[in-house]
């Protein structure tokens, strides 16, 4: 039996896939002219940043699966890209809410350490319990070697 410990959260990428399309149709008209005006310029500049900015963040989160972090019945974490950790190797877990003008959104960063690697997870749901469930079997599974 197969656990799902983190999932993405779908409202971010929402957010930033709307973001992406707002930010394309400020550009498609400065774009689309080929009569160039003082103001296009700045159309430019203020549309540039904000798509490239966006469409980075929305191809992270559409890169990303559904189910990020899984814990297989043989203590194997299964994570993005069928990269298998000993759930016993793990040494670390930490997170970072989201957070915007003094808000903190109930989604945020996984950081998952073990012997070898780090492994960093954008647009986990609810990263604080998610936190706090892998450390808990982190600790489960120490003792349990031991």
């Amino acid at each position: 039996m197969t656990i799902i410990i983190a999932r993405k959260c779908h409202s971010a990428g929402i957010v930033y896939v709307l973001a992406t399309f707002l930010c394309v149709g400020i550009l498609a008209p400065v774009l689309g002219s080929d009569v160039p005006t003082s103001l296009s310029i700045y159309y430019l500049l203020i549309g540039a940043i904000p798509t490239v900015l966006s469409a980075i963040y929305a191809i992270r989160y559409l890169s990303l699966p559904s189910d990020i972090i899984v814990l297989t019945e043989d203590n194997m974490l299964i994570l993005p890209k069928n990269v298998a950790v000993p759930l016993n190797t793990v040494v670390d877990v930490s997170y970072k809410r989201a957070q915007a003008k003094g808000f903190q959104y109930k989604w945020g960063k996984i950081v998952l350490k073990t012997r070898d690697h780090t492994y960093k997870f954008d647009f986990v749901a609810d990263c604080e319990t998610v936190a706090k469930h892998l450390t808990k079997q982190m600790y489960a599974a120490k003792h349990t070697d031991t």
